[in-house]
């Protein structure tokens, strides 16, 4: 049983050596309501539509600079 540990180990060692590197997001940041991605909090912006143009009371939603409704005018 002492070599299936270690084999277990190495070969997670190796796919430890081997993942991407994830670079950290320094600042405020958001999540954008359409795709989930994170962003800085600076890209973000906010819009209105649908259901929440009627319901005053819910948190305005916010899109990243790819999804905003109005990126194309």
């Amino acid at each position: 049983m002492d070599s299936q540990l270690e084999g277990q180990i190495a070969q997670e060692a190796k796919e430890l050596k081997e993942a991407p590197v994830i670079q950290p997001i320094i600042g405020a940041i958001a999540r954008c309501h359409i795709c989930g991605a994170v962003v800085p909090a600076n890209e973000i912006q906010p819009f209105r539509e649908g259901f929440h143009e009627v319901h005053q009371g819910l948190k305005q939603r916010e899109a990243c600079p790819r999804c905003h409704p109005e990126r194309n005018s």
